[in-house]
């Protein structure tokens, strides 16, 4: 990369001035009915390459609405500004038009300077008029949230379609926008998931703002047990088929470690079939004790033969765990997949974490009419990689479940929306 040194700097200006020099002769020599083609080409061209200039000389002095006006008039917006890498967004490009439409009026009608006069006003009125803060008719029987700013209120008509807030931490995106929206969902009456990175930061405005509503708002929170309701994300109501089982497995071991399981390693697979076989034989010989905690204490207290005998008795169990139970015979391959499980499993050995999902006070069925509820997911900054995996079994748990809801016929539709 080459900088530009003092010398060019120099020979720069020499060429400005010299071009103003003759953009000035050729003004003073002639009178613009005597202009032939070769003025015309000299004093657009030149006109035209001094504008920037002229205009960042006008915001020097004071006059920045006025090289507004200028930039207006000539169609250079932020769009252009950001691509003017492109030789038509180049400023003196877009004012060259201009500047040979003033000089061929000025030759053939002597009337340039009041034409340039009545355009000049023209932008100008056009630049008030697209700056003008815009006036809209809210209508709060329509639903949607509303956000105050300096040029007047936003109004997000149809959030439900989906919202995506983006800014760096810090940036205000919490204060400005996710606590109005959760503020004025409690106004309406709307059901719910709030993700709280920092509990409670975000689930004390969802205490305030569903205070004396119908809709029960319920917490979950591994770090202080006094302030979380209890849950269980794979309770036998929730696994209809196999397949949730599976897919609860799967959740849980693919937070745990993010690469093992895009590899699909065949550690990992039996890890996530041995999790699916003892949530599934608990579901169906035990359902009270049908919660992660008893599916994780299962596998890491058992004796590994003496488990698979024990899940091999329920005959649809058995099948699951078939690629398992095959290699049994072998001491070192069972003790390497017991062992992988078990590493895995080990990180959510919490009396915390236990005593939370070993209850079932919180209802999936978020968005019901019968009983409306808004659920409020918190984390720890410093504990993410425990909590993610659990956090994320929630989650996925809850927005299956609404979205299968939303699809039967109710007198009351509640959209989930997450913070």
């Amino acid at each position: 990369m080459t900088y530009p040194t003092m010398k060019d700097d120099k020979l720069s200006g020499y060429i400005a001035l010299g071009g103003l020099g003759l953009f000035i002769y050729t003004l003073s020599t002639k009178t613009p009915a005597t202009w032939h083609g070769g003025d015309l080409f000299i004093l657009t061209l030149i006109a035209s390459l001094l504008t920037p200039s002229l205009l960042g000389w006008l915001r020097v002095f004071g006059l920045g609405r006025v090289s507004d006006w200028a930039l207006d008039a000539i169609g250079y917006y932020e769009e252009q500004q950001f691509k003017s890498w492109m030789l038509w967004n180049k400023i003196w490009v877009r004012s060259l038009p201009w500047w040979l439409a003033f000089f061929l009026v000025k030759k053939y009608t002597g009337w340039g300077s009041l034409v340039f006069m009545a355009y000049a006003g023209w932008a100008i009125f056009r630049h008030y008029r697209r700056n003008a803060p815009q006036t809209i008719n809210i209508d709060p029987k329509q639903g949607g949230f509303v956000f105050q700013t300096g040029d007047g209120p936003i109004w997000l008509a149809n959030p439900y379609r989906g919202t995506f807030i983006n800014g760096g931490p810090g940036s205000g995106k919490s204060k400005s926008l996710v606590e109005p929206i959760i503020q004025q969902a409690g106004a309406q009456g709307l059901t719910g998931l709030v993700y709280d990175f920092k509990f409670p930061t975000l689930a004390q405005d969802v205490a305030g703002s569903y205070v004396g509503t119908d809709v029960t708002p319920y917490y979950v929170n591994f770090t202080d047990v006094s302030r979380s309701h209890r849950i269980n994300p794979v309770a036998p109501r929730l696994l209809s088929n196999v397949s949730h089982a599976r897919e609860a497995a799967l959740t849980v071991l693919s937070n745990l470690d993010v690469k093992a399981a895009q590899q699909r390693s065949f550690w990992i697979q039996s890890a996530e079939v041995l999790l699916t076989g003892s949530i599934w034989y608990l579901r169906n010989n035990h359902p009270q004790y049908c919660t992660l905690p008893h599916a994780v204490s299962l596998l890491l207290e058992s004796d590994p033969r003496r488990l698979i005998e024990v899940l091999r008795q329920d005959d649809e169990v058995r099948p699951i765990i078939a690629s398992v139970s095959s290699g049994a015979g072998s001491d070192n391959q069972l003790a390497g997949v017991f062992s992988t499980v078990q590493n895995y499993l080990s990180a959510l050995v919490s009396p915390a974490i236990y005593w939370v999902l070993s209850g079932d006070d919180v209802p999936f069925d978020l968005n019901s009419p019968q009983k409306p509820a808004i659920l409020t997911v918190g984390n720890d900054p410093t504990l993410t990689g425990t909590f993610s995996p659990l956090i994320s079994l929630i989650v996925s748990t809850a927005l299956k479940r609404g979205a299968a809801h939303i699809r039967t016929k109710c007198s009351i539709k509640k959209p989930t929306y997450i913070s």
